[in-house]
C-alpha cells in the first residue's frame, strides 16, 4: 500500500529559528564516559586521545542528528503502525484501506468557515509580509482544511490504538537537561518540561494556551522549567529575558512573563519597566537590576546550554530529556507525556 495517507501531522509556522546564531561555547572535552566513550581512536607520543575528547566540541551537532534520527524513526515507526491498524479494520469490515479511511476522516471533515478563516488572518494580521485578506483567504482555507484532516486522523487512529496490543520498544533519545529557572508545578512531578523560549518569537507566545493546558490536563504530573533563547535577530529579546529574572528576584516572574508575551511589538527598555510598575514591582530595584545588566551571564548560560543541547530555534522543549521542537500541538506534547507518565508507573515498585 503507497504511504501516502496524510497520518502525520507537520508542522505550520511551528519555530522562530535563525542559522546564524551565536555560536555554542564549546562544551568540556570531559564527558562522561557512558555517553561519548572512552575508546582510544588514537595515540600521539604515546599520550591517547579518546572518543570523548574528540566528541566535546561537536557534541551540540551529534545530539542534533541523533535527534533527527530518532525524529524520523520515530515518524516513519508511527505511519507503519498505522498502516497496520487501518488494514486490520478495513480487512474486518471488508472494504479496501483507502475507502476505509476516506469514510471514516476525509468526508467527515469540513470545510473551515468564513468565521475561522477571518479570526486565522485577523490573529497574523500584523506579522510582516502578510498579504491582504482576499489573496491570503485561500492559503488560510488551504491550512485549516489540513489542520482540520489532522485532528480528524488522530481521533481516527487514536480509536484504533486501543485494544489493538500496540508496544513500541524504538528508544527516544535523552540527554540531561538541567531544570534549572522559573517554575510551575511540583519539583516531585514525574515529567519535567524545560521550555528554551524567546520573549519575541510569536510561535513561543503561540505555544503558551498549550503549556496551560498541559498543566491543567496534567496537575501535579507536570513541572514547567522556564529558561532563555533570545535569538540575535529579535533586538529585544536580551533584555527581555534579562527583565523576566528581575521580576524573578521580586517573586514575579510569570507575572512579567505574561506581561510580555502580551506585549511583544513594545520590549524596550522603557516598556520592560512600565510592565514593571504594572505588576507591582519595586520599580527602582527593578530598574537598577535591568540597567546594571547583572542579569546578563544569566540569560547567556541558559542560551549557551540550549545551544550545547542542540537548540537551534524556538521555542525547545525537553520532556524528561526528549525534545520537542516548535510550537506542537496539546496531542503531541500529551502523547509524549502519556509515555513518561506510563514508563514512570513501571519503574515504581
Amino acid at each position: 500500500m503507497k504511504r501516502s495517507l496524510p497520518f502525520v501531522a507537520a508542522a505550520v509556522f511551528a519555530a522562530c529559528t535563525n542559522s546564524a546564531s551565536v555560536p555554542a561555547k564549546a562544551p568540556s572535552a570531559k564527558v562522561d564516559a557512558e555517553e561519548t566513550g572512552s575508546t582510544v581512536v588514537a595515540r600521539v607520543g604515546g599520550q591517547d586521545i579518546t572518543l570523548a575528547e574528540v566528541d566535546g566540541p561537536i557534541l551540540a551537532d551529534i545530539r542534533g542528528k541523533q535527534q533527527e534520527i530518532y525524529e524520523l524513526r520515530s515518524a516513519s515507526l508511527r505511519n507503519v503502525i498505522r498502516e497496520r491498524l487501518l488494514e486490520r479494520e478495513a480487512a474486518r469490515r471488508g472494504v479496501e484501506p483507502r475507502q476505509l479511511f476516506e469514510e471514516e476522516v476525509v468526508s467527515k471533515v469540513g470545510q473551515p468557515s468564513d468565521e475561522e478563516v477571518r479570526a486565522f488572518y485577523d490573529q497574523r494580521k500584523d506579522q510582516p509580509g502578510i498579504p491582504p485578506f482576499e489573496e491570503a483567504a485561500p492559503f488560510i482555507r488551504h491550512v485549516l482544511t489540513r489542520q482540520k484532516t489532522e485532528e480528524a486522523t488522530e481521533a481516527f487512529f487514536v480509536q484504533l490504538e486501543k485494544g489493538a496490543g500496540v508496544e513500541i520498544f524504538l528508544e527516544p533519545v535523552r540527554v540531561q537537561v538541567e531544570a534549572a529557572g522559573p517554575s510551575k508545578g511540583p519539583e516531585s512531578a514525574p515529567v519535567t518540561i524545560v521550555a528554551f523560549s524567546d520573549f519575541e518569537c510569536p510561535y513561543c507566545y503561540r505555544v503558551n494556551a498549550t503549556l496551560d493546558q498541559i498543566l491543567q490536563t496534567y496537575e501535579g504530573k507536570v513541572r514547567l522549567v522556564f529558561r532563555d533563547f533570545p535569538l540575535n535577530f529579535h533586538p529585544n529579546a536580551q533584555k527581555a529575558a534579562e527583565a523576566g529574572h528581575c521580576a524573578h528576584e521580586q517573586g514575579k516572574f510569570w507575572e512579567m512573563h505574561d506581561k510580555m508575551f502580551a506585549n511583544q511589538r513594545q520590549l524596550d527598555v522603557a516598556s520592560l519597566k512600565g510592565y514593571a510598575k504594572e505588576i507591582g514591582l519595586d520599580e527602582k530595584a527593578f530598574a537598577e537590576c535591568l540597567d546594571s545588566g547583572k542579569k546578563a551571564a544569566v540569560v547567556q548560560e541558559n542560551l549557551f546550554a540550549g545551544q550545547q543541547l542542540g537548540v537551534r530555534g524556538t521555542p525547545a522543549f525537553f520532556v524528561n530529556g526528549r525534545m520537542v521542537s516548535g510550537a506542537q500541538p496539546f496531542s503531541e506534547f500529551a502523547r509524549i507525556i502519556d509515555e513518561e507518565l506510563g514508563r514512570s508507573a513501571k519503574a515504581s515498585p
